[in-house]
């Protein structure tokens, strides 16, 4: 009687056995070996243990890689600390620089204003200077209260140039000579 070949789950081990070993050969895998058992095919690796070692040494390294990203990313993280604090600081700034620009402004807006009003003030002198003048030159005798209320309404009159004020006041005189 012809002794069977080991059947595991159905397989004919030996059968694979022979095509595990034909295509590790055609491979050039002549580190593996094969063996056959009741238990199944076992599949053996020779120097196991220098790819274990080599293993090993990867992820020595890999563990070193990640401390090293590690370390990177906490120095990113306190450098993006630190720019976060910097912006804060910026926009601190900013507000005071606003601030400083709105009293500036204020400023600015109160010393326009002075200056209109010294502005107003030369030209009240100027026309005063102007109508004094005319009214010097208006003989005694036609010196009389309608004129004086003309001169003063000249120049009390929203008008500001003083060149108009003093061409009403002309007006003013010359239609009380007329009459």
């Amino acid at each position: 009687m012809e002794s069977r070949p080991p059947k595991v789950n159905g397989y004919d081990l030996d059968r694979e056995k022979v095509v595990l070993g034909e295509a590790c050969q055609k491979h050039s895998f002549e580190k593996i070996e094969l063996e056959t058992s009741n238990s199944g095919l076992k599949v053996r690796i020779k120097e196991m243990e220098i790819e274990k070692a080599q293993i090993q040494q990867r992820l020595c390294t890999l563990g070193t890689i990640s401390r090293d990203l590690e370390r990177v990313n906490d120095a990113l993280r306190d450098e993006l600390e630190k720019a976060k604090a910097e912006r804060e600081e910026l926009r601190v700034l900013v507000e005071e620089l606003k601030g400083i620009q709105y009293v500036l402004g204020s400023a600015v807006g109160g010393v326009e204003k002075e200056i209109e009003k010294a502005s107003m003030l030369r030209q009240a002198v100027a026309v005063v200077r102007l109508v004094g003048g005319a009214f010097d030159a208006i003989p005694p005798a036609l010196r009389r209260p309608e004129i004086c209320r003309s001169l003063l309404k000249a120049m009390f009159d929203k008008n500001d140039d003083p060149h108009r004020i003093l061409g009403s006041f002309t007006r003013a005189i010359e239609r009380s000579a007329v009459q």
